[in-house]
């Protein structure tokens, strides 16, 4: 009777570590925002997991959730303007929210989040120059001179960084490689984008000329990126940048641009998200047909 009794006890202890295995904690200082919402990331669809109130009195927050899988998730305040973040079952993680970036905190992190935050603390400065800005309150955008430097300078950083990367093994090395590569030409095309474009008085510097565009948003691995509706956005409005403003209720989607159809579906899903008429929808729907989106982009497309 006692080992049964112990064995039901090990069982039912087994079960309560499994279950809270796959909860986290995140907490620490958040600054401009009320609350702090977690987001689970999959193949550019992005959902809320878990939101949590910021406390007025000592700008802190403290987020317990649980976890669908191990990997990559989004951490901000707001869902416009998110950070990633990677985030396993049974962590405790100190994130600060601070001058409208996530960085770490304290001297505990995994082996993943430390070689994430040695790029993203290092590249905030510029994605908030080349297009965060517009979602942040209180945050601009730089001369071309000021950019230009800091995409010179980045991209030595970014060389020196991917050698070091180069033969780390497993599925998160070869995300945060990918990563790497693709924001600095993203971050390179946001910016001439939210400037509408470049004028004949500006000499693009050599980054532009030396930077492979079309390999890099051609290639299907950065459907595993966030932001990746931006950056088709973004490509396709460099390949038509000379073409003008058109009208979103006779525009014709360039989608014969992107190669891959899973790039061209997150490319429409992005414009459609920001469409405010139902024309304006339908007019994307009547060029490609509905039976162009497979049933997980119509599910996106209808919420």
């Amino acid at each position: 009777m006692k080992k049964l009794i112990a064995n039901i006890l090990f069982c039912l202890m087994a079960l309560v570590v499994t279950s809270c295995s796959k909860e986290v904690t995140i907490s620490g200082m958040a600054e401009k925002t009320k609350e702090m919402s977690l987001y689970t990331f999959d193949k550019g669809d992005v959902n809320l997991l878990q939101t949590v109130t910021v406390d007025p009195e000592t700008n802190t927050y403290h987020l317990l959730a649980r976890l669908p899988y191990n990997g990559l998730y989004l951490l901000g305040g707001n869902k416009s303007a998110l950070f990633p973040i990677y985030l396993k079952g049974g962590e405790q993680v100190s994130a600060d929210y601070k001058d409208n970036h996530l960085t770490l905190a304290g001297n505990e992190h995994s082996e993943e989040n430390r070689a994430l935050f040695q790029w993203e603390d290092k590249v905030n400065k510029i994605k908030l120059d080349a297009f965060l800005h517009q979602y942040l309150p209180g945050e601009y955008s730089v001369e071309y001179d000021v950019f230009f430097k800091e995409l010179e300078e980045l991209s030595a950083y970014q060389a020196t960084l991917l050698k070091e990367l180069k033969n780390k093994p497993g599925k998160f090395y070869a995300f945060l490689r990918k990563k790497i590569e693709t924001d600095l030409p993203f971050y390179a095309l946001a910016y001439l984008r939210g400037k509408g474009g470049v004028p004949d008085s500006i000499s693009l510097s050599a980054y532009y000329q030396q930077t492979p565009f079309d390999e890099t948003f051609q290639d299907p691995a950065i459907i595993d990126l966030p932001y990746v509706g931006k950056m088709l956005e973004t490509y396709v409005w460099f390949l038509h940048k000379d073409k003008g403003i058109v009208n979103k209720r006779e525009t014709k989607y360039p989608i014969e641009h992107l190669k891959d159809k899973l790039l061209q579906q997150e490319y429409l899903l992005s414009e459609a998200s920001q469409l405010k008429f139902y024309d304006e929808y339908q007019n994307l729907l009547n060029q490609v047909g509905e039976d162009f989106f497979t049933p997980q982009y119509q599910q996106r497309l209808q919420t």
